[in-house]
């Protein structure tokens, strides 16, 4: 049993190292258009994902009974979403009967008026003179 322990470690560490090499490979490749990184990153981080079926609804429980044919499973979706918003607001009228439907500012944190602060700062001359110094010199 210690050594599936020790083998399991050093798997996910030449694991991680395998893939830390190879995510270094793909952007670090100087053929790499910027089209081309940009490919690569949303690879990575998953932000365009491609349809698959497998991401398919096969069945839906809804209340007592489960719907398995794909048009149902598709009324059924349809039927919630368009009527979400009644019963969430149904829900909050019983919560909060003494609410109007316009009076959305209970929820609110009460405003603050006329209040800004800012960050004070030193000297004119001092905060001049460290603009000044944090140019780069050219000698042009």
């Amino acid at each position: 049993m210690r050594s599936h322990k020790k083998y399991r470690a050093i798997f996910r560490k030449a694991a991680m190292e395998a893939e830390n090499l190879y995510y270094k490979d793909i952007f670090n490749t100087k053929a790499n258009s910027m089209k081309k990184l940009w490919e690569n990153l949303n690879t990575v981080c998953s932000f365009k994902k491609k349809r698959t079926s497998t991401n398919n609804v096969s069945q839906l429980c809804c209340g007592s009974r489960t719907v398995i044919a794909p048009q149902e499973i598709c009324t059924e979706f349809n039927n919630y979403f368009s009527t979400i918003g009644n019963v969430l607001m149904e829900e909050l009228n019983k919560s909060h009967p003494h609410v109007t439907d316009t009076d959305f500012t209970v929820f609110c944190d009460k405003p603050t008026n006329a209040s800004m602060f800012e960050t004070p700062v030193g000297p004119p001359e001092e905060e001049l003179q460290r603009l000044v110094n944090s140019l780069t010199k050219n000698n042009g």
